[in-house]
């Protein structure tokens, strides 16, 4: 489909184009990053145009998602939004490397918040999407469409109700197999609190830079050391080790 690789080829040509930047002031980022996500949109319309019901209008649809909407709009629009949601957190990802930062807490604020914006409107929008649908199953849709709704939910923090409403769809989902049991673990490791009120994780996904030993670490602390990489191999993901390993990778490269 020549409007998704446009959209894809428009994302790579931003980040360089970023890079070239970084010695712009902050509002010549905030004017780059808009007009990225604004061409996504319009290049979503676009895809509308051709592909989607033609007897409704192009804003019926995007407004309304409750007006004969189809599955194949669902998948697209939920490729859109995982679009912007990447587009926003590789620019952080990439000023982040260029400026040797390595808590996000010391990105700047414009940019953390246009990804709160982001953030929000792929949230409000999602909640109208599983007021129809229970969940986007694999077998009535697929792995992708599967995967890019639980990404939505995983960067969801802002509504941490929302986020353990869909927890508990995942959990049914994936003894089924309607959904991959890595989406349920690590949206399970980003919402749980024990009996305690602690923030606690099981399958160790959730990792934050220490300054005091160089690397990333599993954080919040882990339910069961001993038992975290059998916990993980049940659902088929990788030693916890090796997972590790990766993050120090991507994220000192």
């Amino acid at each position: 489909m020549n409007i998704v690789r446009i959209c894809l080829s428009f994302v790579c040509v931003s980040l360089l184009v970023f890079h070239d930047l970084i010695g712009c002031p902050p509002s010549h980022f905030q004017n780059q990053i808009n007009e990225g996500l604004n061409q996504l949109e319009q290049e979503f319309v676009e895809v509308l145009k051709i592909k989607v019901i033609p007897k409704l209008s192009i804003q019926e649809i995007t407004n309304d998602p409750n007006k004969q909407i189809t599955k194949y709009f669902v998948k697209l629009k939920l490729e859109q939004m995982v679009k912007k949601d990447q587009y926003v957190r590789k620019e952080i990802v990439s000023y982040m490397k260029e400026n040797h930062i390595q808590d996000v807490k010391n990105v700047p604020t414009f940019l953390l918040e246009i990804q709160k914006r982001t953030d929000n409107e792929n949230t409000k929008y999602l909640k109208k999407l599983l007021s129809i649908y229970q969940w986007f199953d694999i077998s009535e849709f697929d792995k992708e469409t599967d995967h890019n709704a639980w990404l939505l939910v995983q960067h969801a923090d802002h509504d941490s109700e929302f986020q353990k409403r869909v927890l508990e769809i995942l959990a049914d989902k994936s003894q089924v197999g309607e959904t991959s049991p890595t989406n349920y673990a690590y949206l399970f490791d980003r919402t749980y609190v024990d009996m305690f009120g602690e923030r606690k994780q099981k399958y160790g996904t959730q990792a934050k830079y220490s300054d005091k030993e160089g690397q990333f670490l599993t954080y919040p602390p882990l339910v069961d050391e001993n038992k975290v990489d059998q916990f993980r191999q049940e659902i088929g993901m990788e030693p916890l080790e090796k997972y590790l390993e990766h993050l120090n990778k991507v994220y000192s490269s």
